[in-house]
């Protein structure tokens, strides 16, 4: 996890990857490059990687790489210390699903100083729908006056526990200011496969352009555009990475919890 002081890449979503969120920034349209005609294309091995599931981080214009502002637990982007109590709303969603994401939500207080109000709010910080396309989330107080700031596409009354602690907790990390993990540079092992990236995700379910695909994906932070752990593969906002999608055969399973470095991390940033 880290912390950007500087200046970093390119912005819009995060659409991160592998099993929890998805859809591309309302504040910017998204951009429809088509990939360059010499580009090989590899062929998956796997049928099971059609049904990865992905994520986007959201940002405001203002917050952009170009303009230096990253979203990467850029601490811009995090709550200020007088506003340690977020009052989050749902505009739509079954009570089951509402009451399910609610617990998961919370397991984030036991870690730092952050709480969270599940209420009708007039003046909400956090607004969560069901209804759009994917799973995502507006970074940190980006969050604010965005209607919704939050959307859980895939989960239902039927979903999975442990698909709630996955998606639930890596969302909310994002609404407290934290940014997906695989683009940490520090001591980070993945060597992308490009082609077969490329191929995955300029397809559908996601039919990203060639430009988001680098932004989301192969954009990293050097150590001097933050500060922070190295990278940690056992963190929340790290997604499951499957094999052949790197050259060197990294490869990382789905996390369902915080690790160690999340509960620190997110504790140094808002304590008790």
């Amino acid at each position: 996890m880290k912390t950007i002081t500087t200046f970093g890449l390119f912005a819009l979503s995060l659409l991160t990857f592998f099993l929890s969120c998805n859809k591309s920034a309302g504040d910017k349209p998204k951009s429809k490059t088509e990939p360059t005609t010499n580009m090989k294309i590899a062929t998956l091995s796997n049928d099971s990687l059609r049904k990865i599931k992905v994520c986007t981080a959201l940002i405001n214009e203002s917050h952009a790489l170009d303009s230096g502002k990253e979203a990467f637990g850029n601490s811009d982007l995090f709550w200020p210390e007088d506003k340690r109590t977020l009052y989050v709303n749902f505009l739509d969603g079954d009570p089951v699903v509402q009451q399910k994401v609610m617990n998961v939500a919370k397991q984030w207080e036991n870690y730092c100083g952050i709480k969270f109000i599940f209420s009708n709010s007039p003046n909400p910080d956090i607004t969560i729908s069901f209804n759009e396309i994917g799973s995502w989330s507006y970074i940190g107080k980006d969050s604010k006056g965005k209607i919704p700031s939050m959307n859980y596409g895939w989960l239902n009354a039927d979903t999975p526990q442990s698909e709630y602690d996955r998606v639930v907790l890596h969302e909310f990390g994002h609404a407290i200011g934290l940014h997906h993990e695989h683009q940490n540079n520090n001591s980070n092992p993945i060597i992308w496969n490009k082609p077969v990236v490329y191929q995955y995700y300029m397809g559908p379910p996601n039919n990203w352009s060639k430009e988001e695909v680098d932004y989301n994906l192969f954009a990293r932070y050097s150590s001097s555009e933050y500060n922070g752990t190295e990278f940690d593969p056992f963190s929340i906002m790290q997604y499951s990475l499957p094999a052949e999608f790197t050259t060197n055969g990294y490869h990382l399973s789905s996390v369902y919890k915080l690790s160690e470095t999340d509960k620190k991390f997110i504790a140094s940033i808002y304590p008790k």
